[in-house]
């Protein structure tokens, strides 16, 4: 369900999320709910200022309607070129004709508004050959990029369809690195060998080598980062030179729930009661409203309980922080509602055990700080904390496996270099990207490196003020540079595609 008024005028929610306006709400009690939060509070006013000047024709409303009408109409002109465009239409002659024909006649009067002026009217042949050279240009760049490197995110759309979200990040004529969106890929399933086979098949269409590939970024699912049959070792059995890594938001986030699902009694216990007590109090507009009656009069801040989902980084730690924090007026409210409800009297149960309430606190000082909870209660720190704190570090070690790999390149940061510097300063971590950047149908030559940065150091000793920013631009952009040091040039390259 979507909200009409909400969605007309883009309201958004306090913290930031679109539900109501842009993503669909599925729960029939949630309407009572929303007709009094003020985010539905809000759009009624814009809406009342719409109608107002309607009839009133004030100026501000008016212009406020009016840039919102044309910014819509500019959006759906945008999405009709790109249409004609991909069906392989005449769209410098049939534009024109395509939008009176969808304002006449499909329903679309918001096209009435494209036309701004004399000299604005967005039809014009110039304008189309504008907003399709974007594309082109983006290919040229591809093209004209030493390296590229590839960003990839899965999802499914609102009417269910596998998408693969694709972006790349090249370094263009100027040598400064840019990501830039690259398509919306449509997939038949999820598996690894469909997603590397459209990348596959994207690259062949841009006449891109799979070896000109040598960063591939991701959320770190399964699928794109299995260890045998991941996307990343797919592609890598045709580039073995290109290194993967994925975000570093989700490379936290994955262990802490996958170390929970290792420990039963948080897989089979806590989290499955965690979730039931937010769905308590979130789906009881009621129950709610007592409970920040409790915590009004405990003079604690108004706050909602969270919910922990694996899919969602950082909610885990926001689930349980919001519990402790409300724990005595979430316990009272349980106690209030215990007479008349079978779930609240469980809940209360639960929340009273001991190892409910140290496995709470372990999880408050753990996940923000990662750090351990000193607990009096050996069977308990034998069955809950001593397995969770291992598999977290083993999750842990298992994803950061390319950091030796990836820090070899604060060598071309001048500001990290010892006073005085050493003779042989940075060897090691050339060795260690020549190894990797040169085995085989290598991009660098080994040797040949080495002796460069020897002739590098002299000028890092005379230029120690400059950024690893700026000195890789000038690897990639001066000509000197380029005559000079080539090998580390193509490191410098490597460097920009492979830190997505």
């Amino acid at each position: 369900m979507l909200c009409r008024v909400c969605k007309s005028h883009q309201q958004k929610q306090r913290n930031g999320e679109q539900c109501w306006s842009k993503d669909p709400v599925y729960t029939l009690r949630r309407d009572v709910i929303h007709m009094k939060s003020e985010q539905h509070k809000k759009a009624l006013r814009k809406e009342m200022q719409r109608l107002a000047s309607e009839r009133d024709g004030g100026v501000e409303q008016g212009f406020q309607l009016q840039v919102s009408l044309q910014h819509d109409a500019i959006k759906k002109a945008m999405e009709t070129l790109y249409w004609l465009a991909k069906e392989e239409v005449a769209h410098t002659t049939k534009f024109s004709s395509f939008l009176d024909f969808a304002k006449d006649h499909l329903g679309c009067e918001v096209l009435a508004h494209l036309h701004q002026g004399g000299n604005a009217s967005y039809r014009i042949k110039r304008i189309l050959q504008e907003m399709l050279q974007i594309q082109l240009d983006h290919e040229a760049e591809l093209t004209a990029s030493q390296f590229v490197g590839l960003m990839c995110d899965e999802t499914t759309d609102i009417s269910t369809t596998k998408e693969l979200v694709l972006l790349t990040r090249l370094v263009d004529s100027n040598g400064q690195a840019k990501s830039t969106f690259a398509k919306v890929i449509p997939l038949q399933d999820g598996t690894a060998d469909t997603i590397a086979a459209a990348l596959k098949t994207w690259l062949q269409e841009k006449n891109i080598s799979i070896k000109k590939v040598m960063g591939f970024g991701s959320d770190g699912a399964a699928v794109m980062t299995g260890r045998k049959n991941g996307v990343a070792v797919l592609l890598q059995k045709e580039n073995p030179l290109m290194t993967a890594i994925h975000c570093i938001c989700h490379r936290l986030a994955l262990p802490v729930g996958q170390a929970g699902e290792r420990v039963p009694y948080i897989k089979n216990h806590f989290k499955p009661n965690l979730g039931e007590l937010f769905r308590f109090f979130a789906y009881s507009a009621c129950r709610m409203a007592r409970l920040h009656q409790i915590q009004e009069l405990l003079d604690l801040a108004q706050n909602t309980l969270k919910e922990a989902e694996d899919t969602r980084w950082l909610s885990h730690d926001e689930a349980c922080k919001s519990l402790y924090r409300n724990l005595p007026a979430v316990l009272m409210t349980l106690d209030n509602e215990n007479k008349n409800s079978a779930t609240s009297t469980g809940l209360l149960i639960w929340l009273h055990k001991y190892s409910t309430q140290a496995t709470l606190y372990l999880l408050c000082d753990l996940l923000p700080h990662l750090s351990s909870l000193s607990s009096h209660d050996p069977e308990w720190q034998g069955k809950v904390r001593e397995p969770f704190v291992d598999q977290l570090l083993h999750n842990l070690e298992e994803r950061f496996q390319s950091t030796e790999l990836l820090s070899s390149f604060s060598i071309l940061d001048p500001k990290q270099m010892p006073e005085p510097m050493p003779d042989h300063y940075g060897m090691e971590e050339v060795q260690c990207l020549t190894d990797h950047f040169g085995a085989g149908e290598g991009v660098v030559a080994p040797d040949a490196a080495c002796d460069e940065w020897l002739g590098l150091q002299e000028y890092l000793n005379q230029n120690h003020y400059l950024s690893q920013e700026q000195l890789v631009t000038l690897l990639l952009s001066d000509g000197t540079m380029r005559e000079l040091y080539p090998s580390l040039r193509t490191l410098a390259a490597v460097h920009d595609h492979s830190h997505t």
